[in-house]
């Protein structure tokens, strides 16, 4: 009896700590891969770091659009469900801040309605990167990078501190640098 009561426990725990401790993905964009494919982008508001420095660094993922509709037909109530708990408590993503004039509900749920669907531990992402934004020179580096195969298995992974390059203008960077450092 004690043995199933410390099991009980320790999974009460478990699932209490993922759900605290789990990704917060928020969207900030899209992209065309070289070989067509379209993905979307997120952060990970959970591992935003303010450095002393003042630069920031986070985790980003990218999603392609066929993980989505293969999620959305997975997991659609539960989605929808967690996305109508955001809209009804008046959440907005910090995407659409950037253009509130352009702001509509549509927008506003499909956006909320992506960032469910990242959330979700089923999501194979197409890649994972650390990230480094220096917001008083308006510079960007990777820092880590992982690349993942339509199955979610690693195909490739780069440790190597990238080089400091300028935010391009209209680029999902600049949007990113938008939101996190302003």
């Amino acid at each position: 009896m004690k043995r199933f009561l410390l099991l009980a426990a320790l999974l009460a725990i478990f699932q209490v700590t993922t759900n605290v401790f789990g990704a917060d993905w928020k969207f900030y964009g899209g992209a065309q891969l070289n070989k067509g494919e379209s993905v979307r982008v997120f952060y990970d508001n959970e591992s935003l770091v303010r450095l002393p420095s003042g630069n920031v660094r986070i985790w980003t993922k990218a999603v392609t659009k066929a993980e989505f509709k293969r999620i959305m037909k997975k997991e659609k109530k539960q989605i929808i469900d967690q996305s109508e708990k955001k809209v009804t408590s008046y959440y907005v993503p910090p995407y659409a801040l950037l253009s509130p004039k352009q702001l509509t509900l549509e927008n506003t749920v499909d956006i909320i309605t992506l960032e469910e669907v990242a959330d979700s531990p089923y999501t194979n992402p197409r890649m994972k990167m650390l990230t480094e934004i220096n917001c008083k020179e308006e510079k960007v580096r990777t820092l880590s990078i992982d690349v993942f195969d339509a199955n979610g298995d690693l195909s490739g992974s780069d440790d190597r501190t990238g080089e400091w390059n300028y935010i391009s203008p209209e680029s999902n960077f600049e949007t990113l640098y938008k939101i996190l450092c302003r």
